[in-house]
């Protein structure tokens, strides 16, 4: 073969992997696989979603209707100021940096469940905005 060639594909190499000049490879930046990709996705997701009045609408008439109904707190129908102080000690809870991967993990078959429910009521309210971010939300957690 032909030293420019083998140079050329050398250089190529180095381009396609992030090679720095003049660190070592111990320093170099590391390519991240793709479950690794897939978390911070769903990461920033899950923190969009925490932002989003609209979803954080949905969210509250989903756990009107969940809890709403019981008789545990001793009403027919939970008040708007405790389920907006719920869902503000929820908020609070999670860790300052955001949700851990092993939280997320952990959590996933019941989060699928929650935003499913939310996304269809969005759906039905003709949020598609909504609706179609919280199916991608959804996809990704399922990939996980």
């Amino acid at each position: 073969m032909d030293k420019k060639l083998i140079k050329e594909d050398i250089s190529n190499m180095k381009f396609l992997m992030g090679y720095k000049a003049g660190r070592v490879i111990s320093e170099q930046e590391q390519i991240q696989d793709e479950d690794e990709f897939l978390m911070d996705k769903v990461i920033k997701m899950d923190e969009e979603l925490d932002n989003d009045p609209l979803y954080r609408k949905y969210e509250k008439i989903y756990l009107k209707k969940e809890i709403g109904g019981s008789s545990m707190f001793g009403f027919e129908e939970i008040p708007d100021e405790m389920l907006d102080m719920f869902m503000s000690m929820g908020k609070e809870l999670k860790p300052e940096g955001g949700m851990t991967p092993e939280m997320i993990i952990q959590g996933k078959d019941k989060t699928i469940e929650h935003t499913t429910k939310v996304m269809e009521m969005a759906a039905q309210d003709n949020e598609f905005d909504l609706a179609i971010r919280l199916r991608e939300f959804i996809t990704l957690l399922k990939k996980l």
